[in-house]
């Protein structure tokens, strides 16, 4: 993933990750793939300091073995989640999928904490359990 094309505007959005035909399906969504934009991506370098484009090289590892949940009330806001060997914290990332085109962007990359996890559970429909 180049971040710094993105972040310098010779990109409008790169490609972040590639979802399973099962997950695409589900989600809606016209091509199985995922992409961050250059608002994006300045959304998560302004709200979660914490996260560095290192940290963000693991998010196409959440997208393929992390747990994917859509928010009942929002149907087309998703979430995902891992933690594991690539991921030492649990980490999550905000998805949406954009209309009319039924793409995949990723909105938000940023640590989860558990009580987060289960607030996820309560309100959201489970699409892709963990690998």
């Amino acid at each position: 993933m180049s971040f710094i094309r993105l972040r310098d505007g010779w990109r409008e959005f790169i490609t972040v990750g590639e979802f399973t035909s099962e997950v695409a399906k589900a989600m809606g969504l016209r091509v199985p793939l995922l992409y961050l934009s250059k608002d994006s991506l300045t959304h998560i370098n302004r709200k979660h300091p914490d996260i560095s484009d290192l940290d963000l090289t693991a998010a196409p590892f959440v997208l393929k073995h992390g747990l994917i949940v859509r928010e009942v009330r929002k149907p087309r806001m998703y979430l995902a989640s891992h933690e594991g060997l690539h991921c030492s914290k649990r980490m999550g990332l905000s998805m949406k999928v954009a209309e009319p085109d039924r793409e995949g962007y990723m909105t938000s990359f940023y640590r989860v904490k558990r009580r987060q996890m289960k607030a996820w559970l309560k309100r959201c429909e489970i699409i892709k359990t963990h690998d």
